[in-house]
């Protein structure tokens, strides 16, 4: 910006190999954020069918924006809004600091309209703009707003530099949904707007910008999801991505980007932000030209020669004919023109003076000063002439003394013109201080209202708080009582305290008392075999829907040895054959686990040896020992076997399960179909997955088998059998029903089938007190239905 004793300076880079980092983004028309081609598309969705497309941009004329604290406050911004833990903004949507600018227009220029836009940028003077705009908005003391409140004269700054101040943060669409977030420049005269306004000016009468009606809007971009890989919206059916940022616009409503930054350049850049060499990855923008604050003349620069300057020193001048003697008072803004009057008449009451700056050397005021002058002269030559040539000397008197009553006409003339428009300003200086007098009356009446309305609430809130202190002191004497009883309660309270702890203490031996005197070394909870059960029982359900979801039954083709076996699992079987074919087939597998596997002796002892060990039993037992006596021997024993039956009964337990899945095997596949076979097929083929899942429940009851006979306690599995003539009704202590019926309507009926067994337990922890019954796992039982 113009400054007083300084200019600007023009500098031109071309080619690529000169690209210079300078501040600025992509160049908006009408505040509209442009990006990526975007200002094509909506240009051409703008225009009217049948009219050619308009050119894209090429070109940007802006204000680049740079400097220590907008650096700092870009990476304190750009740091918070792509945390994860704050908004979680893709980095690439906040613009680098290297293009930040404010834009003035945007251009479609080929080279012979490039060349002609910098010759457009050279002949801006944009310190006489600045002084231009700041004269005209300078008012007089007498100005008043509307409402006839007198106005505040807006100060120029002391040094005639234009600073700007970004504050806040504003979204370029709706808040909720926006894809483009700015800050915008405090601007409370008007002075930085117009001074832009008038610097895209020459660009628009010359043709090189295009004026497309809609008002200029100052922004700095600083968030553009279109920068975000996937987020330009190209394409028919692809939208650009939109953030939500009304948070984020309130924790920077009020965030100060950067005070008082110099406003020192005026570049033309092209489109299109490029790697800066050297930079951590920051963007800029090739600078095509740039006018530049530089000791008082412009400087033109190229590629090529980037030393070549063009003096224009005095081209800031402000039409005087001659130099000024001040050469300070030349680079001021100029006084609006009555208010320049007022000042010269004040000056010299005697000395006549025009409407121009007193520091012009044209106008009335240097005629004045020349005629002066002129007399001056002719008084010596007068003095000096001698007495021969007396006639021709009383000629030239006469012409002097015409040429001085001209003069005096004139200057009559213009002190006429001057009392007139001192009489003018004299009328409107009454007008406004009648205006003034008037207004400041009315105010006087409206503070003196005011003053009488505070005034009353202010006794009436020292009434109010007399009564609140008197209160408090109330209050104080109370909580001071309050005080003295918690000091009591406090020693009692730890008197208590001190003699839980005591009582603790004792409950604390006490327990570890009990726990060494009926400690069982080697004993499971229920708990551990309620959940064993539980998981099992699960396990089986989803292994049979897995596998026979989708099978029919079909009991024609089945032989009789096979009928016979699956009569001997479950009696029923025939009623269950259509309306509970999954809880019919998972009654014969739990059935063959508990008949090969819960009622075994220990699982992977042979026959004999089982033999042996149940003869050892009974013998023990016809010696009268007690029920105690002979489990803790059973225990004992079976736990023995228990730790070293993976090592030495590895291979007959293995033997031991495929028996098991080959006998589970048979019987299903003999009784079940595929929907896609008939009848007469053979039975399907096992699949390799279904004997693994099946061969995982097993190993599973095996390890919970042993673990139940280890046990002193005697563990039975409890599976009730249940037969065609017989009647078997519902036991809720010992049963559960699959169908989810409630207990109460289960009462008194029928069991079609067992589905999974039970664990019940006889005797304590020690083996003794047979008489005691513990139901720790319910079997699951499918009831008929109601008749």
């Amino acid at each position: 910006m113009p400054v007083q004793g300084s200019s600007f300076r023009l500098k031109c880079y071309k080619g690529s190999g000169h690209h210079r980092a300078r501040p600025g983004g992509h160049p908006n028309t009408a505040g509209k954020e442009i990006g990526r081609g975007d200002f094509v598309s909506e240009a051409r969705a703008a225009e009217p069918e049948g009219m050619p497309p308009k050119p894209a941009p090429t070109h940007f004329l802006s204000i680049p924006l740079a400097g220590p604290q907008l650096a700092r406050s870009w990476a304190s911004f750009r740091a918070d809004v792509t945390s994860p833990v704050s908004f979680g903004l893709p980095e690439d949507a906040v613009r680098s600091l290297g293009t930040l600018h404010l834009t003035l227009g945007v251009m479609s220029l080929k080279q012979d309209g490039v060349d002609k836009a910098v010759e457009v940028l050279r002949g801006l003077k944009p310190r006489e703009v600045l002084a231009e705009v700041r004269a005209s908005t300078t008012v007089s003391p007498l100005r008043q707003r509307d409402d006839g409140t007198p106005a505040a004269t807006p100060s120029s700054p002391s040094d005639g530099r234009l600073s700007v101040t970004i504050r806040g943060l504003h979204a370029m669409q709706t808040a909720s949904k926006t894809s483009v977030l700015y800050a915008p420049p405090t601007d409370a005269e008007g002075i930085l707007y117009r001074f832009c306004e008038q610097l895209r000016k020459p660009f628009r009468d010359s043709g090189l910008m295009e004026d497309e009606g809609r008002p200029l809007l100052l922004h700095a971009t600083v968030v553009n999801t279109i920068y975000v890989k996937g987020g330009g919206g190209r394409g028919r059916r692809r939208e650009r991505l939109t953030i939500d940022a009304r948070d984020m616009l309130s924790r920077y409503d009020d965030y100060a980007w950067a005070e008082d930054l110099p406003v020192t350049k005026v570049a033309i850049c092209r489109m299109g932000a490029k790697k800066v060499e050297g930079s951590d990855g920051d963007e800029a923008y090739e600078v095509e030209a740039e006018t530049e604050r530089r000791g008082g003349s412009h400087v033109l620069r190229t590629g090529t020669a980037p030393s070549n300057r063009h003096s224009t020193s005095g081209s800031h001048a402000t039409g005087s004919s001659s130099g000024n003697a001040n050469s300070n008072s030349s680079n001021l803004p100029a006084m609006p023109p009555r208010a320049a009057m007022m000042n010269s008449n004040a000056a010299s009451p005697e000395e006549p003076h025009d409407g121009a700056n007193s520091g012009s050397g044209s106008g009335a005021g240097g005629t004045s000063s020349s005629e002066r002058r002129d007399r001056d002269k002719d008084k010596d030559k007068d003095s000096a002439r001698p007495s021969s040539s007396t006639g021709h000397y009383a000629s030239a008197k006469d012409k002097h003394s015409k040429e001085r009553e001209a003069a005096l006409r004139e200057k009559d003339e213009r002190i006429a013109y001057l009392e007139k428009e001192m009489g003018i300003m004299e009328r409107e200086f009454q007008r406004e201080l009648d205006k003034l007098s008037q207004n400041e009356s009315e105010t006087a009446t409206f503070w003196q209202a005011k003053h009488s309305a505070l005034n009353q609430q202010f006794l009436r809130t020292d009434t109010e708080l007399r009564l609140l202190r008197a209160e408090v002191d109330v209050r104080e004497a109370e909580r001071e009582e309050l005080r003295q009883g918690w000091e009591v309660l406090r020693r009692e309270l730890k008197e208590r305290d001190d003699e839980v702890r005591g009582l603790r203490s004792q409950v604390r031996g006490l327990k570890e008392f009990v726990s060494t005197s009926t400690r069982t070394d080697g004993q499971t909870s229920d708990e551990v075999f309620g959940d064993g059960m539980a998981r099992l029982g699960n396990g089986l359900q989803n292994w049979v829907i897995m596998n026979f979801r989708k099978a029919k039954l079909d009991l024609s083709t089945v032989d009789e040895a096979t009928l016979a076996e699956l009569n001997e699992l479950v009696p029923m079987y025939e009623e269950l054959v259509h309306p509970a074919k999954v809880h019919l087939l998972q009654s014969i597998v739990s059935k063959i686990l508990v008949e090969m596997v819960f009622d075994a002796y220990f699982v992977g002892l042979s026959q004999e040896q089982t033999r042996h060990f149940r003869q050892m039993e009974e013998l023990l037992c016809s010696f009268a020992a007690p029920d105690e006596a002979v489990n803790q021997w059973r225990s004992s024993t079976l736990a023995l076997l228990r730790r070293e039956a993976p090592q030495l009964l590895h291979s007959e337990t293995s033997t031991f399960v495929e028996s098991v899945i080959s006998r589970t095997n048979r019987i299903l596949d003999a009784i079940t179909v595929a929907p896609s076979s008939s009848s007469t097929d053979p039975s399907p083929q096992r699949s390799e997955a279904r004997d693994s899942a099946l061969r995982v429940l097993v190993n599973n009851s095996v390890e919970l088998a042993r673990l139940l006979v280890v046990q002193k306690a005697v563990l039975r599995v409890h599976m009730p059998h249940v037969l065609p003539h017989q009647q078997t009704l519902f036991e809720a202590e010992t049963m559960e029903d699959v169908g989810g019926e409630d207990e109460e309507a289960l009462a008194r009926r029928d069991i079609w089938c067992v589905v999974f067994p039970g664990v019940i337990k006889h005797g304590d922890e020690n083996g003794g007190q047979m008489q005691f019954r513990n139901v720790i796992a319910k079997a699951r039982v499918l009831c008929s239905p109601e008749e």
